[in-house]
């Protein structure tokens, strides 16, 4: 790969699996346990490589699942990152995505997440200037944030959406 990564952050196993074939420092974001055979044979991959750094697990629940799962080493330290949620719901299929207007070429780019200053959401106006091929997508931040955010000179590719609830969320992942 070039330029080669310094690190690779994913939720993805497949990604993760590839990642390590190509002996890259890894750190997987587990948000269920691995379901079906493949995947959870690609799983005890990422859990077996030498290049996994750490392991992040949206919950103590699923904390405890993963270890009476699968085999996952002591000396792998493991973080409990607690992923948004403002109610507890149970999603039986996906929910209707946002018709949000799709790039007639290039990309559709979405930040999802608080605005304040270190979230490296002010690097997306810059992005947006240099990519005007791309729609970019900002969901999130309180009225005083946007405000601070949208400049008379946003670009025209530049969507601002504001706050939605984290239970609403994957309708704008979708």
């Amino acid at each position: 790969l070039d330029p080669q990564p310094d690190m690779v952050y994913a939720r993805d196993v497949g990604a993760a699996v590839l990642a390590s074939r190509h002996s890259l420092p890894l750190i997987f974001e587990a948000h269920e346990v691995p379901q079906g055979a493949l995947e959870r044979t690609l799983f005890r991959k990422v859990l077996a490589s030498p290049t996994l750094q750490r392991l992040v697990v949206i919950s103590r629940s699923l904390e405890t699942q993963l270890r009476q799962t699968f085999t996952v080493p002591m000396t792998l330290p493991l973080v409990v990152a607690h992923d948004a949620a403002d109610e507890l719901t149970v999603v039986e299929g996906s929910a209707p995505a946002v018709h949000l207007s799709k790039a007639a070429r290039g990309l559709d780019v979405g930040y999802v997440g608080n605005l304040y200053e270190g979230r490296g959401v002010d690097l997306v106006p810059e992005l947006a200037r240099q990519r005007p091929q791309d729609l970019f997508h900002i969901v999130g931040g309180t009225a005083e944030d946007l405000a601070v955010q949208r400049q008379p000179e946003t670009p025209e590719n530049l969507y601002f959406h504001g706050f939605v609830r984290p239970a609403d969320l994957s309708r704008y992942y979708s």
